[in-house]
């Protein structure tokens, strides 16, 4: 029986372990510098693009717009797992925006059953009940923020 040692020095293949433990920190380093070289250059590539400058100098003079979208996409990305949350979030995004809407449909109701009739006016009804069952943070929402920009708000707001 022959015996060879699979761990002699003489092996080309077999590598010291202590070896290659010096270098391995060496190229991890190299890696890291690397990465941060890339995360910088791309940040400079970032400041310099004139998109990034429009949407940056948008949402400096747009603060409130800007901070309600981010709070709509919020809404948005969460009513996927939480869906009444999600929706309320939306909801009060809509509300905010659609208040002089919604104020105008609410104060002209009996006019506007008039107008379009009694079967529309139903069809309407139901679809609201229907918005109000499967997605009632959305109607929640929408409905209380109005509510409260309508007691905030004067009537020559309006």
């Amino acid at each position: 029986m022959s015996s060879e040692n699979p761990k002699s020095p003489e092996d080309p293949n077999i590598k010291d372990p202590k070896e290659s433990s010096k270098k391995e920190p060496k190229e991890s380093s190299k890696k890291e510098e690397g990465a941060g070289k890339t995360i910088e250059d791309t940040f400079e590539k970032l400041k310099k693009n004139e998109n990034v400058d429009t949407i940056v100098n948008y949402a400096q003079s747009h603060v409130l717009d800007t901070i309600a979208y981010i709070i709509l996409v919020i809404g948005i990305i969460w009513s996927f797992f939480h869906p009444f949350f999600g929706g309320l979030l939306v909801g009060l995004i809509t509300g905010w925006y659609y208040y002089v809407e919604i104020y105008t449909l609410v104060k002209g109701f009996q006019e506007f059953i008039d107008v379009q009739g009694t079967e529309k006016s139903i069809v309407l009804g139901a679809v609201v009940l229907v918005l109000l069952v499967q997605a009632p943070g959305v109607v929640i929402g929408t409905l209380l923020t109005a509510l409260i920009r309508g007691v905030l708000t004067t009537k020559s707001d309006v």
